[in-house]
């Protein structure tokens, strides 16, 4: 019997030295592989040759290579800032079109509302065959302009299904125009066989952190968008009541400069360290040789890192926002305003004096993407093929 074939659109996801792209989408295809033959489109914007100096995490300008494992390609189409919004979702389509109708798929899935989805919709409405466009967050959160706006709206009144990782998402997927009986949360998972509960004085000693230490950690991109330059000044303030309190912000980002000269102005450069970007393993192990992980983000989804510390066995102080909710609670850990320092430091102290149940917390959140996949395929297959139109959705308002 032959396999369904599924094709991925995407505008993240892994490459030979990248492998922190898209990471999460990457688990969720994997898992798909044991019951679909799955292949990936990695797409983004590609702006002029002179482009603004600014990090974008959504786009690169250098040649990728797949990592062995999942037929992968790289594609981009023509993009100009601020001019082209409107334009990004037909030329998103017109450079997709002929590569998907090629490789004859079943089915589209698509992360990405715009123009990742958009495109997704029109292919699938050519081909006949169904669909599902997935939002992560920002697609349907923090929407840059009116013209974004109006076409996020279209497809997601548009697509016959809509997965989001969170319900808080999921609402505000409604408010943008979805039927809420299309929009289906599936939350993330984890792998479990790399965030688990480990001992905390070996990863310590791996890491050469002081086994005294209060270690507060923070992983992501560092971005002022996760509250990077929050969770510094709230640093500050604890520093001098808790004499054994370290920071360390593990990944990298445009604010890394600024964090290091004010950590040396705050005289705190030997308290507040820089692993820089790390793999999921030692991710994992900078979570067990830490007392509790801080996300001060201002807008998330639902935040990976969240569920590896949780599943790590480590509490979470993070800010009330998105999923977050979701996921911690009075048992794991601790909500706090976004953009508030002052209480943001005063909830970590009370979580670094607290005593975590710390195999509870980790044993509180099995969920794999063995079943995020699972359930994203069963609800693929009750999706009816979509019915061909007339002139092609490109050219359509």
């Amino acid at each position: 019997m032959t396999r369904e074939k599924l094709v991925v659109i995407t505008p993240v996801f892994p490459s030979l030295g990248e492998e922190h792209r898209g990471n999460y989408i990457r688990s969720k295809v994997q898992a798909m592989q044991h019951r679909v033959d799955v292949s990936v489109l990695c797409i983004s914007g590609t702006p002029p040759a002179i482009r603004l100096q600014r990090h974008n995490y959504y786009s690169s300008s250098r040649t990728r290579q797949p990592i062995p494992g999942i037929p992968t390609t790289f594609l981009q189409y023509s993009s100009t800032p601020l001019v082209s919004r409107w334009m990004n979702g037909p030329r998103c389509y017109n450079r997709l079109k002929p590569i998907v109708e090629s490789m004859r798929p079943d089915a589209l899935l698509a992360y990405w509302i715009y123009p990742q989805g958009y495109a997704a919709l029109g292919i699938a409405r050519d081909l006949g065959i169904p669909v599902i466009i997935g939002a992560l967050g920002s697609d349907v959160r923090r929407i840059a302009d009116p013209v974004t706006r109006l076409r996020v709206s279209r497809t997601l009144r548009e697509a016959p299904g809509v997965t989001t990782v969170s319900e808080e998402l999921r609402q505000c997927a409604g408010r943008l125009g979805a039927r809420l009986d299309r929009v289906h949360t599936i939350h993330n998972g984890c792998d479990h066989e790399i965030f688990d509960l480990h001992d905390r004085r070996q990863a310590r000693l791996a890491l050469a952190v002081d086994p005294d230490a209060e270690l507060i950690l923070f992983v992501g991109w560092l971005l002022r968008l996760k509250g990077v330059r929050d969770l510094l000044e709230a640093m500050a303030a604890l520093a001098a009541r808790r004499p054994k309190a370290v920071l360390a912000f593990v990944g990298e980002g445009d604010q890394m400069p600024y964090l290091q000269q004010q950590a040396t102005a705050l005289g705190l450069d030997h308290r507040v360290i820089f692993p820089g970007r790390c793999s999921a393993t030692q991710v994992a192990q900078w979570l067990a040789a830490s007392n509790l992980l801080c996300l001060p983000s201002y807008s998330e989804g639902c935040p990976n890192v969240v569920i590896e510390a949780l599943c790590c066995g480590r509490p979470v102080v993070a800010c009330n926002v998105g999923g977050i909710p979701e996921l911690v609670d009075a048992e794991n850990g601790c909500l706090v305003p976004v953009g508030s320092p002052s209480v943001l430091a005063e909830t970590l102290n009370s979580a670094l004096v607290r005593t975590w149940d710390e195999s509870k917390i980790a044993g509180r959140y099995r969920r794999s993407w063995k079943d995020v996949a699972d359930e994203t395929l069963d609800l693929l297959s009750t999706q009816p093929p979509l019915q061909p139109v007339v002139s092609s959705f490109s050219l359509n308002s």
